[in-house]
């Protein structure tokens, strides 16, 4: 009989420890569904910062809006050319052509197209770094609050960074922008070239 109720209470307690281990094993299951889901939103809000930061932008106005052109506008190099040909030339052949003047010599024209493509290529590397460090911070705050409110989990951002460094590689002017640049900053150059004429 003791025997009997010893082989009754082994069962019993197998049966409890079998089913104790598949509802773990379901319970399991369920939380890596639920940490696939979680992990799959969190690419989901990168994938949607990467669109938002990165879609509708507008580098030529950005450009415009910062303090490039100033940058060019008070160039030394420019400067010193134009003086080199102010006294080359001579100021009163100079002073007789101010008004007709329209295009400059080669010698600042080249000077110009230096200049410009520096300027543009600095701004360039500027406005991804930016653009960059805009997005790192943003992620990070969702990162943030994704793994206070999910204690125990952590978000890789590595990720984020690979699509981030293909969106900001894609940062570029285009050809007809360039143009425009170039056309404005000539007229820009040449209110400079009879400024710096008018106070020779």
């Amino acid at each position: 009989m003791e025997n009997e109720n010893y082989i009754f209470r082994k069962r019993q307690l197998q049966t409890k420890f079998n089913a104790t281990i598949k509802e773990i094993d379901n319970e399991n299951i369920k939380n890596e569904r639920k940490e696939i889901e979680i992990v799959e939103k969190y690419k989901y809000f990168i994938d949607i910062i990467c669109e938002i930061m990165f879609s509708s932008n507008n580098i030529l106005k950005d450009y415009y809006d910062s303090d490039n052109l100033q940058k060019i506008k008070n160039s030394d190099k420019i400067r010193k050319a134009m003086k080199n040909y102010i006294n080359k030339i001579g100021f009163d052949e100079v002073k007789s052509l101010i008004n007709k003047l329209d295009k400059f010599d080669n010698e600042i024209e080249n000077i110009l197209e230096i200049e410009i493509e520096e300027n543009l290529n600095n701004f360039i590397n500027d406005y991804k770094i930016f653009k960059k460090a805009n997005a790192l911070k943003r992620i990070g705050e969702i990162k943030e609050k994704f793994e206070n409110s999910l204690n125990g989990m952590n978000f890789d951002i590595i990720e984020f960074e690979k699509k981030l460094n293909e969106k900001v590689d894609e940062f570029q002017f285009e050809e007809n922008e360039i143009n425009e640049i170039k056309i404005k900053v000539e007229k820009m150059m040449i209110d400079k070239f009879k400024e710096l004429i008018n106070n020779y």
